[in-house]
């Protein structure tokens, strides 16, 4: 379930991020119809205009109408947008809504932000979704019919280490000398002393410049260390995921037809 989380979440990125840019290239672009010129009702079967739509003769474009599949397929708001674009992910009616967008604009450029909304959130995120279905099936029987195999053999490794280990061990007693070790110890204590003396004379010798230098040295490391936890930390972590969603949540909030003091707030 944990890799089919992670696509279910990279589904509502892609979404999510389209929705957004959705929203900020056609939010409002849906409410232009076609009306007579004469009696200023709207034509039978209505169409977005305002772009390469033309309006037959006697009729004229403007506002105000619902917009297509009644108000509901629009990209006004970030819940509006993120239907529609849920239904072009689904193919379900996706050129309908590329030509109404197509009729609402001039520049014919609009099918670029459904070329690849199809291509990346259909072709790609679906397909990637069944793939990793077969794969994660593929891996549970694979792992059923090893781990019995597995775990037996494990366990004789283990087994082998222990022994190996353990005649290791009574090798390198047999082989110790009691003399060797008294000497060897001697040794060491000469060498421990010799180091102090040579220590203690350094240390006397150190002028109050090098002490100062180590103390900057030691507290440069010190600064360096605590600014390396603290990025790697996941309350750093956490900070920028929070930031990059209020950031969200505020391009997410503009709409059509909004307040003055919301485009203040989002400026």
């Amino acid at each position: 379930m944990i890799p089919l989380l992670h696509i279910a979440l990279l589904v509502c990125f892609v979404i999510l991020i389209y929705a957004i840019v959705g929203l900020e290239l056609f939010s409002g672009i849906l409410h232009k119809t076609c009306f007579d010129n004469a009696t200023g009702a709207m034509m039978e079967d209505p169409k977005p205009c305002g772009g390469n739509y033309i309006c037959p003769n006697g009729t004229e474009c403007r506002e105000f109408w619902e917009g297509p599949n009644y108000g509901i397929t629009n990209f006004d708001n970030f819940l509006f947008s993120m239907l529609t674009v849920f239904q072009c992910v689904t193919l379900e009616g996706w050129t309908e809504v590329l030509y109404w967008v197509n009729d609402s604009t001039s520049p014919s450029w609009p099918w670029l932000y459904f070329v690849t909304l199809i291509l990346i959130g259909t072709f790609f995120i679906m397909n990637l979704i069944l793939g990793t279905l077969c794969g994660e099936f593929s891996k549970e029987r694979e792992k059923a019919k090893s781990r019995g195999d597995f775990q037996k053999q494990r366990e004789k490794q283990q087994i082998d280490d222990d022994l190996r280990g353990y005649l290791e061990w009574i090798t390198h007693a047999e082989d110790l000398d009691p003399e060797e070790e008294r000497s060897s110890d001697t040794t060491k204590g000469q060498e421990r002393e010799e180091v102090k003396k040579r220590t203690d004379s350094e240390s006397e010798q150190n002028s109050c410049f090098r002490s100062i230098w180590k103390a900057l040295e030691r507290w440069n490391r010190k600064i360096r260390r605590n600014c390396r936890r603290a990025v790697k930390s996941q309350a750093m972590f956490w900070f920028i995921i929070i930031l990059v969603f209020l950031n969200t949540c505020v391009l997410a909030t503009e709409h059509y037809n909004q307040p003055e003091w919301l485009d203040q707030f989002q400026v």
